[in-house]
């Protein structure tokens, strides 16, 4: 970005209008720039089709659950009359663009390859003359027209924008559909980036699960498919409550005031960066339990990535608190982050699956404690279980580098739509 593009920026930051702009309402604009509604962009399809009949019953069917928030990807796409749709939708071609109504914080927004029909949740969108269809569904997924759609949504219980709203959306756009088709290329060009950094990242998940499917032993096996140089000792069975004491210590006198939850995904965190808010109250605290570094921690909540709870290492370096709901227990006469490793294959799921109590909420996975601390752990020698600690810790750090290359993408694409779209920065400049 060069100096010049940077003084423009702070003129437009402090209202003040640059050369070659112009204000139009709240907005400074370039000259070759014009200010307008949603409606004199697109129209809104207003006709439902029945999907039992033809050609519809043979079409993909395009649902809010099947568009990826923030980004217009469409997966999991179905056929009509395999999921045997007999309500009224929506058609839509290869020129439209399919926007969810329902939940417009989502930012739910696509541009189909293929005809089909759309959930009447969601409208089927044609761009008029003088619109290029990827720059408008560019626009729709910018912070400008998120932040009134949102707005407009949340007058009703279920937040949903009407077409009325859409229509009066405002939206700044340039005059030459060249200039548009120039600034969808850039946009294009660091979708495709995205998706390619994207794919690196399954690549390196995925590496992980065949790893962790093959370096612990099966149930049937007392060594693991795959081996480091140098160990052949058979791997012994040892139950947990052998490696691991139940920690029962209550947080007697408010000794401690930070509340831990134990997420699926992120591990254990803060109560409050999680929620952002503390759920527990301070009068039930001292019937917590108290995790110090390094305790574990098994949530019963399932969830479709934690299908029996996950359990997880307090590796935040303090102690903390969680509810009774949770039980904690400290290892010891085993590698920490070898079990860390462990906890996170499949292996101990088959034991709480055969052992688990039935009757529990279907939310929660029920488990007797002295059931729970019979689970069969697999435990090589000492030196082996570091061997893959390390190697899987490794492809953690891949994963991590894999996951933050492409958030830093995702951000300096939201950066070029606010700077793209809004005309601040010209293509060529």
């Amino acid at each position: 970005m060069n100096d010049k593009i940077r003084e423009r920026i702070e003129k437009i930051r402090r209202g003040e209008v640059p050369e070659g702009y112009k204000r139009d309402g709240d907005d400074i604009i370039p000259l070759e720039w014009y200010k307008t509604t949603f409606s004199e962009l697109g129209k809104i399809s207003s006709g439902l089709v029945d999907p039992r009949k033809e050609p519809y019953i043979h079409m993909q069917h395009i649902g809010p659950d099947n568009i990826e928030k923030d980004t217009g990807q469409v997966f999991d796409t179905k056929e009509v009359s395999e999921l045997g749709l007999i309500s009224g939708k929506f058609y839509f071609d290869a020129d439209s663009i399919v926007y969810s109504k329902i939940r417009p914080n989502l930012n739910k927004v696509c541009v189909p390859t293929f005809e089909g029909v759309c959930s009447a949740d969601c409208y089927s969108i044609k761009p008029n003359d003088g619109v290029d269809k990827k720059y408008l569904f560019n626009l729709m997924l910018s912070f400008p027209f998120y932040k009134h759609a949102v707005a407009c949504s949340m007058r009703t219980g279920m937040p949903k924008i009407n077409q009325d709203d859409l229509n009066v959306i405002p939206l700044c756009l340039p005059t030459s559909i060249e200039e548009q088709k120039r600034i969808v290329t850039i946009l294009d060009a660091q979708d495709h980036a995205i998706e390619l950094q994207k794919q690196k990242l399954n690549e390196s998940k995925r590496l992980k699960r065949a790893y962790m499917d093959k370096m612990f032993p099966r149930h049937d096996n007392n060594v693991p498919e795959i081996r480091f140089v140098g160990f052949t000792d058979p791997w012994e069975r040892r139950k947990l409550g052998e490696i691991a004491d139940k920690v029962i210590e209550k947080n007697v006198d408010l000794q401690y005031i930070e509340t831990f939850t134990n997420s699926a995904e992120f591990g254990i965190m803060s109560q409050r960066d999680f929620f952002d808010h503390d759920i527990a109250k301070m009068e039930s605290l001292n019937g917590y339990y108290i995790v110090r570094s390094e305790d574990f921690v098994y949530n019963p909540r399932i969830s479709t990535s934690a299908p029996v709870g996950p359990i997880n290492r307090n590796k935040l370096g303090r102690t903390g608190v969680v509810s009774p709901l949770y039980t904690v227990f400290r290892p010891h006469d085993i590698d920490l982050t070898y079990l860390e490793h462990f906890f996170k294959c499949e292996y101990w799921h088959s034991f709480m699956n055969f052992n688990g109590d039935s009757g529990a909420r279907s939310d929660r996975f029920s488990i007797k404690d002295n059931v729970f601390f019979q689970m069969p752990i697999p435990i090589p020698h000492i030196d082996e279980q570091k061997k893959v600690g390390e190697f899987l810790t490794h492809l953690d750090d891949l994963i991590t580098f894999h996951q933050r290359k492409l958030d830093e993408m995702k951000k300096l694409k939201k950066g070029l739509m606010q700077l793209l779209l809004t005309g601040i920065v010209r293509v060529g400049e």
